[in-house]
């Protein structure tokens, strides 16, 4: 079952890069039935979509480098 797809993959991925990782069965079947991981989950609740905040951050970047500090004021 799912315990014992997570037990493999865990098991190739050691094999393949020597770090120990866990795997959680109820997650894998979670998101096979459709559903969100909380990342995707958290991104509903953000104030900004993905392009929103690449442009804030770029302006951001791009203000701190002509000496600008970021201020709320």
């Amino acid at each position: 079952g799912l315990c014992t797809i997570c037990r493999q993959f865990e098991e190739m991925y050691y094999d393949k890069t020597g770090e120990r990782i866990n795997l959680c069965h109820m997650m894998l079947k979670c998101l096979a039935e459709g559903g969100m991981t909380q990342e995707e989950a958290n991104q509903d609740c953000s104030w900004l979509n993905e392009t929103e905040a690449k442009i804030l951050i770029d302006f951001i970047n791009k203000m701190a480098g002509h000496g600008f500090p970021y201020c709320h004021k």
